[in-house]
Formats: structure tokens, sequence, C-alpha cells
């Protein structure tokens, strides 16, 4: 299944969910200066660049100061209070940037790019079962899923630096990179595409498959790890 195929899954369940929940008001709140974003529970973000931050925002069922939305160190933070009391209840939220260097999901946070992100350097993770769907055009980017989580990321970048573990997946079927560091262990799986480069470490369980035929390439695995080219 391609990353574009799960992409439409995950906007299809998501679409699913909300046309099914109790929608509340929705509330504007405008933001303090911020780069990077951090969400945590049952929420869906939308990320859209524009000229001011900001956040717009819904909830399903559950009152509207239950969900805790800050900025601290320049990083925008979404939290449910008490997550585990909702019983899949929770909130969806459109955020406006202007610069990423971050983005994390966690606990079952979703976060999808309306556009793709630009910029230098990008930061990508997820966690205990988060989800994140971007697509980007950066020169570095640096990705991690672990405990479960699902990172799909399509565009461009010039050197991809990836981290799956725990059984956590990344999908970069549809992201050209020139090089590509991976590793892939206790069961986190990596598929990505490497045009240059390929410097991949699978061990304990890891998998790791790539595309492209790069000049340089350095695999080691470990304990059952696997690495191959993909189909």
């Amino acid at each position: 299944m391609t990353n574009r195929i799960r992409n439409i899954s995950l906007i299809l369940g998501l679409f699913s969910l909300a046309a099914f929940q109790q929608l509340n008001a929705q509330e504007e709140r405008s933001l303090p200066d911020f780069d990077a974003v951090s969400v945590m529970g049952n929420i869906e973000v939308y990320l859209e660049k524009g000229e001011s931050e900001k956040a717009v925002i819904y909830t399903y069922d559950i009152e509207e100061d239950k969900l805790n939305v800050f900025v601290r160190n320049n990083t925008l933070k979404l939290q449910l209070i008490n997550p585990s009391t909702y019983n899949g209840r929770g909130a969806k939220v459109y955020i406006t940037y202007r610069q990423l260097r971050g983005i994390k999901a966690h606990a079952g946070a979703r976060v999808i790019s309306e556009e793709t992100i630009t910029g230098d350097k990008l930061e990508v993770r997820g966690a205990s079962g988060g989800q994140l769907s971007l697509k980007v055009a950066v020169n570095a980017l640096n990705a991690g899923a672990t405990e479960g989580a699902l990172v799909e990321i399509e565009g461009t970048t010039e050197s991809l630096e990836v981290s799956a573990s725990t059984g956590g997946q990344f999908e970069g079927d549809d992201l050209e990179s020139k090089r590509a560091y991976v590793k892939a262990s206790t069961g986190g799986v990596a598929n990505i595409v490497a045009r240059e480069k390929l410097d991949a470490s699978a061990n304990t369980g890891g998998s790791i498959a790539y595309s492209g035929d790069p000049a340089e390439k350095q695999t080691r695995t470990l304990l059952s790890g696997e690495i191959r080219k993909a189909n």
C-alpha cells in the first residue's frame, strides 16, 4: 500500500469520526510566536501556513477548558486534561503557523499538513500511537516513530535521518531523499527512498526497505534485523 493510499484512508477515517461526534462551538485563539508543535491525546491537528499564529478549535463532547493550548519555549502544546477519561471524545484544531522546526504527536494524537511544509531543518516525532501525515520540502529531515506510532511523509529532502523502534512505522515511499541514514529496531519498520547514499542499520526484528540505487551504501543487520531493496 502506498503512502498516498494510506493518507487517503487516514483522512477518510478522521472525516468519519468527525461526522458522528457531537460538535461543540468553534473557538479561535490568537497565539504567541512558536516554531514547533507538540500534540498529546485524542486531538486531530491540521497545519496550514499563514501570516499570523492562531488556533481554531472544535471540541467533541468535552468542555473547551479540558483542552490545554499554550506556548512554552517556542513550542505550541495541545494537551487534553486526563485524556484516558474521554473514551474517544476529543478535539479538532486548525493551526496556522509562520515557520516550523518541529512536530510531535503522542498518545493517539493525529497531525496532518494541509500544504507542503518548507524550511531548512525539520524534526518529526511520533510516539505511543501518534499519527502524522505530512508533506515537506526541506534540506534536512529528522524523523522518529516509536511505540506503535505511524509517521507518513511525502515530498523532498536533501538529507533524511530516520529512527523506527518498538513497533513504530515510518512510511517514506513518496519522500525523495539524496542521503538517508536509517535505524530500525525492536519491530520498527522504515520504508525510504535514497538516491545517492544509504546508511542503514536494523536489529532486534527491525525492518528497512529502500528504493533507489545509491552509489554509496552501508548496511548492517543484527538479531533478526532485515534490510532489503523494495520491489
